[in-house]
């Protein structure tokens, strides 16, 4: 195991050993239901388009007992025989309450109408125990509605700006597409888009993330106390779940911003045992600079594009077949030619992926749920550089890469013996292929080859695989538990890591509106985010494990309250500890790129990142508070966060623990809506955050060559040895729709940073040109920005 003496490791221990113990007991304990109960089971779908709903509550107000739906919206319950009242709900859509005589078992399909323009709150009494349930722990939800009615950034929608407004999880720099989770870093953030990984979350260098909001079906943030079934990070798992398509009628959308337009379409192909989802986003900012620059000796373009596309086939009333595919990219470019177009010059930056997945349901009888799925996802990143000069047939390219390609295969099952027994228990498998630095040089001078070779061009090949066994258990009407544990391994090199990660969570309601909760949990991560950013970009290297880099190991505890609260409100407060051991960064003074760019990239690619780099350990600890409305005319929430981020390695920041990159003391977050009318929508945001941490170098000399060419050498021993200024930002937005017959038209008008304010994107130490002194120079990037978008859907 990865812990050590310390106290607090020691208490990790103690912790492990006791979930284990409890979990075997839990799983040989068979809680079968008596003679004179029946089942329930079916499905709980969307009524207007057949989408099959996770996450509804199916609640028995006559024996006061509940379940949920699964991923896939299938339940099953048990009660007792007779007369029933059942309350089927989820947030988004109108409750539905049935009156059943029990007097054998029922297979059914529940189905709910959303709410498009509710303005009234909606109760439900006598459900109050049940909506305090343990699935809530560490846990941030979003629906789609929710997030399409946030002000917009550039006319787009986005589902992970929207999660950043939530306690625990703050963004990178400003206006980047990050989550950094309880003082963790990008990459220790498991995104899963239909159950497959995705590698880079965000287009435009950070400005827009990959998600395509109208094709999202579900958003799940969990921040700790994880549960089971995932695994391969440290800090977080956003699960986004697609859509599946309109079972019954076809239905069109499409956006137009001010930088990109979206085209969704979905429905049944033949009839509503198939159907299908497409939606495809493409900027125009390339056509745009085309127009701008014409012929110019200079020009340059960026654009980026994202397609989504899903097919579902009921196969017949126990199986069902998913195939999904994700295909993104960006690329920036500059050209430059010279007045007789005799020789040119071409600059680009690219990065993009292609995800699949294609997933098998089957219900073997009604207390057993499988799910087979096979995924594949490549990633690449690239740089590009030629230099062509037709006048001496001469051609020099020059083209870096990095790669990663995985292939898997999962397997999940859901059982559930009785009411208060849900075991989910599968595996998975993952092959990877890396190749983080690759660099190809091509020259030809006077049509004669000089050279033309290739750095590094070896790949890494890895497995990974786990196993996972959880029990959702209702040991009484108020004390609710999931304890689980999971056991991964990563064999790289002929070295093979393995890891057995206890899981427990604990819910314990108190008097039907309050909830005392307690979760631990331990995460194992085998691959590695090199960055000297400190925040994601697409230039960050994506490195495995190896026989001299060890995986990353962690552990976190949380302790919250939570009560129901008058009027539709809801209150959270966690406390949260983790310790992190062997996250890597670069050795004092080593960076990606060192050297300017050509020799740099042959460099990178000659060298091994190995040998650049330390592990260290890190802690993060913190409070949160959440208040939320999520029902009725106004909605919104107030989140609050109080964190402390440090981290340690030897040789760096002279083997002191230092505050980590993105430490903030204090992250508040507003989020209001209100709906003025069935016509009118009014949004607004208001977030603060407390100055990050920057190195700055404390003292400075010059020296001169043999040549007499001055240069200067920067003291940069201390690291984020200085806070920039707060952070703080006010976004608005105003949403005009009017109902059609066969659909709906909507014009939406936001402004982002309403105040112009002047955040630090960092900092930098410069000189007065009127008296040489040395002074500290803020850099801003985003001031305000209006944008507007139009959409329109119809059937």
């Amino acid at each position: 195991m990865f812990l050590t003496g310390s106290p607090t490791t020691r208490f990790a221990r103690y912790v492990s050993k006791t979930s284990i113990y409890l979990l075997f007991f839990l799983l040989i304990t068979n809680t079968l239901s008596a003679q004179d109960y029946y089942s329930i089971s079916g499905y709980v779908s969307d009524k207007n388009s057949g989408e099959r709903l996770a996450g509804s509550s199916i609640y028995s107000l006559s024996d006061r007992s509940g379940t949920a739906s699964n991923a896939y919206g299938y339940f099953t319950i048990k009660l007792k025989r007779g007369d029933q009242t059942i309350i089927v709900s989820r947030i988004g859509y109108q409750s539905d309450t049935l009156k059943l005589a029990l007097i054998t078992d029922l297979n059914t399909q529940f189905t709910l109408i959303p709410r498009f323009s509710e303005l009234e709150e909606v109760t439900i009494s006598g459900q109050e125990n049940h909506n305090l349930t343990i699935s809530q722990i560490n846990k941030a939800g979003l629906s789609p509605a929710e997030i399409k009615s946030l002000p917009r950034f550039g006319g787009e929608v986005d589902v992970v700006k929207a999660l950043q407004f939530m306690p625990g999880v703050r963004a990178g720099k400003e206006g980047s597409s990050d989550l950094l989770v309880r003082g963790g870093g990008p990459d220790q953030n498991l995104i899963l888009l239909d159950g497959v990984p995705i590698y880079n979350s965000a287009h435009s260098l950070g400005l827009f993330s990959v998600f395509n909001a109208d094709a999202i079906k579900d958003v799940e943030l969990s921040k700790g106390g994880f549960s089971s079934r995932y695994g391969g990070r440290l800090s977080s798992v956003l699960d986004i779940k697609l859509k599946d398509g309109n079972t019954d009628h076809f239905r069109y959308y499409v956006s137009v911003g001010l930088i990109s337009s979206k085209l969704m379409l979905e429905g049944p192909l033949k009839n509503e045992n198939t159907t299908f989802l497409l939606a495809a986003r493409r900027t125009y900012l390339d056509v745009l600079a085309a127009i701008a620059q014409g012929r110019a000796e200079n020009r340059g373009n960026y654009n980026f594009y994202d397609l989504n596309l899903k097919l579902t086939h009921k196969l017949s009333d126990k199986d069902r077949l998913y195939v999904s595919v994700y295909s993104g990219k960006d690329h920036f470019g500059v050209r430059s030619d010279t007045q007789d177009r005799l020789n040119e010059t071409r600059n680009s930056l690219s990065w993009g992926s292609i995800t699949s997945a294609m997933r098998y349901n089957h219900l073997f009888n009604k207390y057993l749920f499988g799910n087979l799925t096979l995924t594949y996802t490549n990633y690449r990143f690239g740089v590009n550089s030629s230099d062509k000069d037709q006048r001496s047939n001469s051609v020099y390219t020059l083209n870096y890469s990095s790669k990663i390609a995985d292939a898997g295969i999962k397997m999940d099952f859901d059982y559930i013996p009785s009411n208060n027994h849900l075991i989910r228990f599968g595996s998975n498998l993952i092959l990877h292929n890396f190749k983080p630095n690759v660099t190809s040089l091509k020259s030809l001078d006077n049509g004669l080859l000089l050279a033309d070779t290739a750095f590094n061009s070896n790949n890494t090949k890895a497995k990974e695989y786990f196993l996972y066994a959880e029990d959702e258990i209702r040991l009484s009407n108020s004390l609710q538990a999931n304890i689980g544990l999971h056991f991964s391994g990563f064999n790289v090199e002929q070295k093979n890591y393995t890891s057995l990660q206890p899981r427990i969570n604990v819910n314990w309601v108190v008097k039907d509106k309050n909830a005392i909760r307690a979760s631990f949990a331990t995460m194992s991560q085998y691959i590695h985010l090199l960055t000297t950013t400190g925040t994601g970009s697409p230039a960050d290297i994506w490195v495995p494990s190896t026989k001299k880099i060890e995986p990353q190991n962690s552990w976190q505890t949380t302790l919250g309250f939570a009560r129901s609260l008058a009027g539709g409100y809801e209150l959270n407060i966690d406390g949260f500890y983790k310790e992190m051991d062997r996250v890597i960064e670069y050795k004092q003074g080593a960076s990606f790129l060192e050297d300017e760019p050509e020799n740099g990239l042959i460099a990178e690619s000659s060298q091994s990142w190995e040998d650049k780099v330390v592990a260290g350990s890190g802690k993060a600890y913190g409070a949160e508070l959440l208040l939320r409305k999520k029902e009725g005319k106004t909605t919104g929430w107030l989140g609050y966060t109080l964190s402390w981020s440090n981290r340690n390695f030897a040789g760096v920041n002279n083997s002191q623990t230092f505050p980590y990159t993105y430490d903030s003391r204090h992250n508040l977050s507003v989020v209001g809506n209100q709906n003025i009318s069935k016509r009118i929508r009014l949004s607004g945001t208001w977030v603060y955050s407390s100055g990050v941490p920057a190195t700055l170098p404390l003292s400075a000399y010059k020296y001169y060559s043999d040549t007499g060419v001055g240069a200067s050498i920067e003291n940069l021993n201390v690291r984020n040895n200085y806070r920039m200024r707060s952070y703080h930002r006010l976004d608005l937005g105003i949403s005009f729709i009017k109902q059609r017959k066969r659909g709906e038209r909507s014009w939406n008008i936001s402004v982002y940073n309403a105040y112009n304010r002047k955040n630090p994107y960092f900092v930098d130490v410069g000189e007065k040109k009127s008296n040489g002194k040395t002074q500290l120079l803020q850099y801003s990037l985003l001031p305000v920005i209006p944008s507007f978008s139009y959409s329109f859907s119809f059937k």
